[in-house]
């Protein structure tokens, strides 16, 4: 590299001199290229991806991408017609990398039939494949072309010609007009910069410098005299690799502004050479492994065979799955889930060139579709194109109800139909639910009713305890009478009661309204088992049902977008009255939240699609009902909870976890508290991504406590509902942690391609956020994995104190699913910081009294923290962190600096191991034995957790 005095010098010389330069590791060479004149349009100084029409979201259990439905009776039936062998391609599943605009794809997914057995691949008849390619750079100032690879669908470009295994996420590739202004930096991705240092129009002369998390990596004097010149940084050594190109830059002419002096950038050119993925043969990767690395190609198969038993979710490779219906028929499909997000783009299979085609839930995935009934109903069809113009009524969509089986299967059928993406009710068959009431057909009177819930299930239900239903309906059930077989249930609405009924055991509960016309059309139905276990009685629920109150009217001649409703007498057909221009380059509206998305490509490509958010997980039951509890001493207390999902349930008394249940719907807790104290008792579930919670109070009293008369509170207490987010930074967001929602200042959410023996850098530049980076050595390939951060308010609903000192910053910091950040997947952890000297001096602070402090084991811990560097405006510090959890800034005021400096020196101890089996086998004691003298603490009904850091290091990955 160059040293400081080099670059003053280079600088001081700018206006006389044009020089070139090299260096040890990075070389950098220029090109000249015939210079355009043209209207040049300002843009700030940033970089960022053009933001796409806006649409809406359909809502779905999960946010994933799959492909074609295969719908057959064994594996070799959909491999024969072809030859023996299906592939899977970018063209009709979106998880690979695929560029719309010129069509390149390099993977695909190859399943050949052996004649082993109905549902069963066998041994290396799987192969997941990619390729070399050579593309054009998106600039036509950088001329020629480079070569990409895809690999579990992101773009990379090799280091090298032939090296398939060596490779670099490719971060920029734009044709985009940019003009930099002298010394501001333009910010690219993971931290690179690029900044126009000096500029001297009068002789042709910008002074560029190419930096990286602020360190300088190279520069170079550029004379456009004589046309654009592309710059180009090499680099040496990157994974054994010479002459790697890092950056290339056009800059096509420099000029004199109103009062600035401005340089021309028409293309730029990334890598991320600090993140190289490396593949070794035998590699393996889920259920494949690496068995072939060709000059220009990859090769991994599955070395041992794969059944594909009824309803079952298959890893093969990275985030890539495959999905079997629950059906004795074998139907499945590909899927790639989208980790550290919960949203993202469905599409249909491309169409290319083609005059007709159509599209059905088995070839677009945003139609609505039940793999385990094999059931979907929506059909688009383009029935002609001319040139780019789908001419009035050539765009045809049609969906028909047909019969569909409720979950719960004593309960019988009702007809359904999907409209555009959802799930709606078209009607009741005779006796629903096994009421013995009539059909209801709601289609022909003009209204279809979206359909909220149709699970079958088996939650338990105790007198007092309540069951969270959509659209603000809870059911509580009020009383079990076990002697009468009877249960006395109530129905609220935003918490005003709408109903109350005395129902046998064994029967459906039903909730019926009106809609227009039509009466006693059910809204809710929710199923109940027999009443057993006569010493405490309880209902279980077994079925659930319920469609939405606001129902959609449908006329002919009503107008969704580009489509016009023509019909609703046994379906819904609906047409285009206007033609449809398929504009290249452009993503158009077409119905509801479905648009069209079109190519950039003198050929005419494109496909439909939707954006989807995934359910958050939620708590849908809880007992007791009130956060707050009276009870006398040795009384047994009983907690119990269920979700709206699958997932891991955690207990904890006074914030030390005391019971877990893994891989469940509901859980109860019982305690017997054995001294006048109060207790607090907090549930935890917990997701592969998601933390929600609730907590209750446990007041211990003389003797038995009065009844409590007052309504039982229908809000959940302290749970935080999970809110939506498909990433980036900003104020909220994101897949809840467990944070009170109130308390996130800002919440910066960073992703990476984590590979093995790499250094991993998170960096965030919210001006309210004091983290600069997030820093660790991953010890295995990982995919991608994101970085949270949560600034707060105030303290972290996860810890009962402040930290020591005074405050500068309280934050919540997570790194991947719970159970990544161990000691077997990452070492060498830091975070490093920037403190606003303002704010020391306003305050008086010592500077050396500066530390970073982590809430682990129910205590602050002072981190090994040490000065970097300073400026102008901030002091930067780096500390060592040996895991991720709750964190605060904290330091001195200089008077009692002194005092401090022994006892903070005692705290900063040996980092203790991310994962501490010492916590859980102390846990699982306590948990061992509940009649054992519980831990005295005392906290509020606002303190979701106090060990919520120590369950989310303990849960399995």
């Amino acid at each position: 590299m160059k040293n400081t005095t080099i670059r003053v010098i280079i600088a001081a010389c700018l206006l006389m001199i044009v020089g070139t330069a090299s260096a040890a590791v990075l070389t950098e060479g220029t090109e000249n290229t015939s210079n355009s004149s043209s209207i040049i349009t300002p843009v700030l100084n940033s970089y960022e991806t053009p933001d796409e029409p806006m649409t809406g979201f359909l809502n779905r259990d999960v946010a994933i991408v799959r492909g074609l439905v295969y719908n057959t009776t064994s594996i070799d039936e959909i491999t024969w017609p072809n030859y023996g062998a299906l592939q899977i391609n970018a063209s009709n599943f979106a998880g690979f990398y695929h560029d719309m605009d010129t069509g390149v794809s390099t993977e695909s997914i190859w399943i050949y039939g052996y004649d082993i057995g109905g549902n069963i691949i066998s041994q290396e008849g799987l192969d997941y494949k990619s390729e070399i390619l050579p593309v054009d750079y998106k600039s036509s100032y950088l001329y020629g072309q480079y070569t990409i690879i895809g690999f579990l669908g992101e773009e990379y470009v090799p280091l090298a010609e032939n090296r398939p295994y060596k490779f670099s996420r490719l971060l920029i590739d734009s044709n985009e007009k940019l003009i930099l202004k002298a010394g501001q930096p333009l910010e690219m991705p993971e931290g690179y910069a690029l900044e126009a240092k000096q500029i001297d129009v009068d002789n042709n002369i910008v002074w560029m410098e190419f930096s990286k998390d602020g360190e300088f990596v190279e520069d170079e004097i550029i004379d456009v005299s004589n046309g654009t010149i592309v710059w180009t940084c090499k680099a040496d050594n990157i994974a054994g690799e010479n002459d790697v190109p890092v950056l290339k830059v056009a800059v096509t002419e420099v000029f004199q502004g109103q009062t600035d002096s401005l340089a021309v950038v028409e293309g730029i050119w990334l890598t991320d050479i600090a993140n190289v993925t490396q593949l070794y043969d035998g590699e393996q990767f889920g259920r494949m492994e690496i068995v072939e690395i060709g000059p220009n190609y990859l090769t991994l198969s599955n070395p041992h065979s794969i059944t594909l038993k009824k309803g079952s979710y298959i890893e093969l490779l990275g985030n890539f799955y495959l999905k079997v219906a629950a059906d004795d028929n074998l139907r499945f499909y590909i899927v790639k889930e989208h980790e550290g997000s919960d949203a993202c783009e469905l599409r249909g299979e491309i169409a290319e060139n083609a005059y007709v085609f159509e599209w059905t839930p088995v070839n677009f995935e945003g139609f609505y579709y039940d793999l385990d009934d094999g059931i979907g109903t929506e059909r688009l069809e383009l029935r002609g194109i001319e040139d780019t113009i789908i001419p009035e009524n050539c765009s045809v969509y049609t969906s028909t109800p047909v019969n569909v089986s409720f979950k719960h299967p004593s309960w019988g059928e009702y007809k359904a139909l999907g409209f555009i993406g959802e799930k709606y009710l078209a009607g009741y068959s005779s006796n629903a639910f096994g009421t013995g009431g009539d059909s209801v057909d709601i289609l022909s009177n003009g209204m279809i009713l979206k359909v909220l819930s149709d699970q079958d299930c088996a939650t338990h239900m105790y007198p007092d305890s309540s069951l969270t239903l959509e659209e603000g309906y809870v059911l509580e059930v009020v009383q079990v009478d076990m002697d009468n077989n009877e249960i006395q249930l109530n129905l609220t609405k935003d918490g005003y009661q709408v109903d109350t009924q005395l129902i046998r055991g064994n029967s459906t509960y039903v909730y019926k309204t009106h809609f227009r016309n039509i009466q006693d059309v059910p809204l809710i139905a929710v199923s109940f088992s027999p009443i057993i276990n006569p010493f405490e009685p309880y209902a279980q629920v077994n079925g659930i049902f319920q469609v939405s109150e606001d129902c959609l009217v449908l006329e002919q001649g009503d107008i969704f977008c580009k489509m016009e409703v023509e019909s609703i007498s046994d379906g819904i057909v609906m047409s285009n009255k206007d033609p449809i221009y398929l504009t290249r380059g452009t993503s158009l509206p077409l119905m509801g939240n479905f648009g069209f998305k079109v190519a950039d490509s003198s050929e005419l490509r494109f496909y439909p699609f939707v954006n989807v958010r995934a359910q958050s997980l939620e708590i849908v039951t809880f007992s007791p009902a009130n956060s707050g509890i009276g009870s006398v001493e040795e009384d047994q207390q009983d907690f119990k909870v269920s979700t709206n999902e699958i997932c891991d349930i955690a207990w904890l008394l006074n914030g030390v976890e005391v019971q877990a249940n893994n891989s469940c719907r509901s859980a109860s807790y019982s305690i017997s508290p054995a001294s006048g104290e109060s207790y607090n008792i907090t549930v935890l579930a917990m997701s592969s991504d998601e933390v929600v919670g609730m907590a209750w109070n446990l007041n211990i009293v003389d003797s038995d406590p009065v009844p409590n008369t007052t309504e039982p509170s229908t809000p959940v207490p302290n749970s935080t509902k999970p809110s939506v987010s498909s990433g980036g930074s900003g104020g909220g967001g994101g897949a809840a942690s467990g944070e009170d929602y109130g308390n996130i200042q800002v919440k910066e959410i960073r992703q990476q391609n984590i590979n093995r023996d790499s250094a991993v850098l998170y960096e965030f530049n919210e001006e309210k956020n004091a983290i600069d980076s997030i820093g660790f050595t991953s010890l295995k390939n990982a995919g991608t994995v994101s970085a949270t951060i949560e600034v707060l308010k105030g303290r972290s609903s996860f810890v009962a104190s402040d930290a020591p000192g005074t405050i500068y910053q309280n934050m919540n910091i997570w790194v991947g699913k719970t159970g990544f950040a161990t000691p077997d997947n990452i070492k060498n952890a830091t975070l490093r910081y920037r403190i606003d000297k303002a704010w020391i001096e306003e305050n008086d602070i010592a500077e050396s009294s500066i530390r970073m402090y982590r809430f682990h084991n129910n205590e602050w811990n002072a981190l090994p923290t040490h000065k970097v560097s300073e400026d102008s405006g901030y002091v930067y510090f780096e500390s060592e962190t040996p895991g991720f959890s709750p964190f605060s800034i904290t330091a001195y005021i200089k008077e009692e600096a002194a005092d401090q400096e022994y006892q903070m020196s005692g705290q900063v101890s040996e980092p203790e191991p991310l994962y501490s089996t010492e916590d859980i086998d102390e846990n699982m004691d306590r948990s061992a034995d509940t009649d054992r003298k519980t831990p005295g603490l005392s906290f509020g009904a606002a303190i979701m957790v106090l060990a919520c850091v120590t369950l989310l290091v303990r849960k399995k990955s």
